[in-house]
């Protein structure tokens, strides 16, 4: 299940990249539809069947920096699809990062981790950061991670409607 797939919208555009297992990296850029979250839904639900059959641990990077925030129905349905999955998650995730540049979102992501301690879930504001935590989460752990670098996950900018 080493794969990088797109899923495209005309206003957005989500990665998912197992390439370089035991990081996953998942990419939002613009926008997204009811659609393209049950194709990305999907997918997440193959990888982690994946890995319970491997008997595999991971971390789990989303990177929202170039996200834009979607519509009341889109939030909605990640909530309700992100439930669905969130036991396997904690299973087989060591860790959830997500890197978000803005140092105001950042923070209440942070104090929410606080008030709801049961939520594993880490925010950081590069790439760097994130690999670099991802790293470490994985040797404490025991399991050998890769050395990719940030660059193996070129950013594109989001999509526009012309």
């Amino acid at each position: 299940m080493l794969e990088r797939v797109e899923f495209s919208t005309s206003v957005g555009l989500t990665v998912c990249d197992s390439r370089y297992f035991p990081i996953v990296v998942m990419q939002w850029y613009g926008t997204t539809d009811l659609p393209t979250m049950q194709r990305y839904a999907d997918w997440i639900q193959r990888l982690l069947a994946w890995m319970e059959r491997s008997d595999a641990r991971g971390v789990l990077i989303s990177d929202l920096r170039a996200s834009e925030r979607p519509s009341p129905t889109i939030r909605r349905a990640i909530g309700e699809l992100r439930h669905s999955f969130e036991g396997a998650v904690q299973r087989l995730m060591l860790d959830d990062l997500l890197i978000i540049d803005n140092p105001a979102i950042r923070g209440i992501m942070t104090a929410i981790g606080w008030v709801k301690p049961d939520i594993r879930m880490h925010v950081v504001g590069s790439m760097e950061k994130a690999l670099a935590l991802a790293r470490d989460t994985l040797s404490d752990a025991g399991i050998p991670a890769p050395q990719v670098e940030a660059s193996a996950f070129v950013r594109t900018p989001p999509l526009r409607q012309a």
